[in-house]
């Protein structure tokens, strides 16, 4: 039989405990409240998204879904990856790109 090696267990102090509570309790109140948001229970975005979503995250109305070759997503992924963009912040930027060359 082969030794079984204890893991080691990282001791946090017990401010760290609670900070770590803290956000936990924070982010489930979020979700709570975009939940009762979306469901209805609640009517107005003041009672539910956070004031720093509201300016730096708008809510988006529409998903667009497309399937590519899985070498070009790679390579997309790695490109968006060096600019520090995710790829969606890279699909939109795209997105965006062409509907201002392509105007009517």
């Amino acid at each position: 039989m082969g030794d079984i090696g204890k893991k080691k267990v990282e001791r946090k102090s017990l401010a760290e405990r609670e900070a770590d509570r803290a956000t936990r309790r924070q982010e489930i109140q979020n979700d709570n409240e975009t939940i009762a948001y979306l469901s209805g229970q609640k009517r107005t975005e003041e009672e539910t998204i956070a004031p720093y979503q509201k300016s730096k995250n708008p809510l988006r109305e529409k998903v667009i879904s497309a399937r590519v070759n899985g070498e070009i997503y790679e390579r997309f992924k790695i490109v968006c990856a060096s600019k520090n963009m995710s790829t969606n912040a890279g699909l939109n930027m795209l997105i965006a790109e062409y509907v201002r060359q392509n105007e009517i």
